[in-house]
């Protein structure tokens, strides 16, 4: 989802991220493994808006770019809702063990 066509793109992301995750869960309890399959793949879209050069993530625009002038602290016209970069950087429930590796591992202080 991208900042400059719809606002609050990052939360919007993540959290559709785990919804998706969550629908694979019930298509699989429902046999429905091609649904399974699809929405395992949704439920990877946090990747789009983590920034590995920062470690955060992060905003992009239409065109794939990084949002310019973007802090990681501010919680208003930075692609979050009610949240920030520091708070959302944690929202990956749906893959605890990924998020922890992006964010440099086990005993990493970011």
């Amino acid at each position: 989802m991208a900042e400059d066509l719809s606002g609050s793109s990052v939360s919007k992301t993540l959290e559709y991220a785990c919804d998706d995750w969550c629908i694979a869960q019930i298509a699989q309890m429902g046999g429905q493994e091609s649904l399974r399959t699809e929405y395992l793949k949704r439920a990877e879209n946090y990747l789009n808006v983590y920034d590995e050069q920062i470690g955060y993530m992060r905003p992009r625009l239409a065109n794939g770019e990084w949002r310019k002038d973007f802090d990681t602290i501010n919680t208003h016209g930075q692609g979050f809702i009610e949240g920030n970069a520091w708070n959302y950087g944690l929202y990956v429930p749906q893959n605890i063990p990924h998020m922890i590796e992006m964010m440099g591992g086990e005993g990493s202080v970011f």
